[in-house]
């Protein structure tokens, strides 16, 4: 398998950040380009893999045959074999975060944890922290596949995701790679799929033809009935706030994905990547072959496994929350069933947890993304069934579409003071 040289003239464009001014502090030969898959990450002529290494970068694909690959690159310094790569990009009016995937590899994991040989990979956008691993981190897995690659062990490869100030037009992203203690074992970072938009999803309480694609038929068309809602319940149900009727403060759906790079918008994007929530109607609009239970309030065209499908839709029925649950059953419970799809649309499954937002039936309080629990489905008799397989809801989200991070990078010692680098604070959605 044979890695690229990089072109810092276009490495930019290549990597999804057009215009792009980059820099590299370093041997350009500790960093290269692969257009083939490296681990779980695809590489393609497009969407290349970065490949950043504290040695140099075309032995990455090396065989697994020994236990101490690498080459000391001989840079001077307390830091040894510093690789910094800064990517200067202007960013667009729609564009609002930068989100990456990442997988760091070492060959120091796990003989000289805690040892002194502490190798680093930090992000920086516009001086705050995105990211940063260390072999000390606890997110190496021995059991995690590193074929194809010289290295014994690596991190799970996560997506990361930070906000981009809006006021911010030049942005600097700043990925750095060192081996701290000697350069004598390398280490690398893969990283790919930078991208500059959240995931969006259009909450369209408008009404209009449907097209849905479902399990039991594709194509279905329907007209979708546009909600019976005033302006004031609209802005209730997505931003939050003091229920006029109750008084009791909700956290909207917006509220319910603080801290999620995802994007609820009202109205329709000027770009074709998102996905779509009907809001409307009642159980008599939704099409006879999707009727099999008239306490059907909400559907989703599928469950989204890993969120590879950023076009997908749903509906909620607004006037059949009123119909199942009673003329007081309004803002809150659509808020919450808005949330519950999205989150089939993001890649949830629903969970037996009752307090966590894809609890298999809608409810008002039913907002907790940190749950960690067991597959559930519901019952005719309307008991939960279990299954052998537990969901962690915030790692999903973390993985699938990206949790908002940054915190300043510590000026000096900053091996030091990286122990797991981006703190995923609890989101519970109040």
């Amino acid at each position: 398998m044979a890695l690229e040289s990089i072109d810092l003239s276009n490495l930019g464009a290549r990597l999804g950040l057009d215009g792009a001014t980059v820099t590299l502090s370093g041997p350009a030969e500790a960093v290269a380009l692969s257009t083939t898959d490296l681990v779980d990450l695809a590489g393609t002529d497009n969407a290349p893999i970065l490949v950043m290494s504290t040695g140099l970068a075309v032995d990455v694909v090396n065989d697994n045959d020994a236990g101490d690959q690498g080459t000391d690159l001989g840079l001077e310094g307390g830091i040894n074999d510093d690789i910094v790569l800064s990517l200067t990009f202007n960013k667009d009016e729609a564009d609002n975060f930068l989100s990456f995937d990442m997988t760091f590899l070492s060959e120091e994991f796990d003989e000289f944890v805690d040892r002194g040989f502490n190798d680093i990979f930090t992000a920086t956008l516009n001086g705050a922290l995105v990211n940063a691993e260390t072999i000390n981190a606890a997110g190496f897995d021995v059991g995690l596949s590193t074929e194809g690659t010289q290295f014994d062990a690596r991190t799970q490869t996560m997506r990361y995701t930070t906000q981009i100030d809006t006021d911010q037009t030049v942005n600097t992203l700043v990925l750095r790679i060192a081996d701290e203690g000697d350069g004598r074992l390398d280490t690398a970072a893969f990283l790919n799929n930078f991208n500059l938009t959240a995931n969006t999803i259009f909450v369209d309480f408008d009404g209009g033809d449907v097209q849905f694609d479902t399990a039991l038929e594709d194509d279905l068309t329907f007209a979708m009935p546009a909600a019976t809602l005033t302006d004031a319940e609209k802005d209730l149900i997505l931003l939050g706030g003091a229920d006029p009727t109750t008084g009791e403060i909700l956290p909207g759906v917006r509220g319910i994905f603080d801290g999620v790079a995802v994007e609820f918008v009202t109205e329709r994007p000027d770009f074709d990547d998102f996905a779509t929530i009907h809001v409307g109607g009642a159980f008599a609009d939704l099409p006879e072959i999707l009727q099999s239970d008239d306490t059907i309030i909400s559907l989703s065209e599928f469950i989204d496994p890993g969120n590879a499908t950023n076009t997908d839709q749903a509906v909620v029925l607004s006037q059949g929350v009123v119909e199942v649950n009673g003329a007081g059953a309004k803002v809150g419970l659509l808020a919450q069933t808005i949330a519950r799809e999205a989150s089939h649309l993001l890649g949830l499954r629903n969970v037996e947890d009752r307090e966590a937002v894809t609890f298999p039936t809608p409810g008002e309080t039913r907002t907790d993304l940190t749950s960690v629990s067991a597959i559930g489905a519901l019952a005719e008799d309307g008991s939960i069934i279990t299954f052998p397989v537990v969901q962690d809801l915030l790692t999903e989200l973390a993985n699938n579409v990206g949790i908002i991070g940054a915190s300043p990078v510590p000026e000096t010692g900053l091996a030091e003071t990286i122990t797991k680098v981006v703190t995923i604070e609890s989101i519970d959605g109040s």
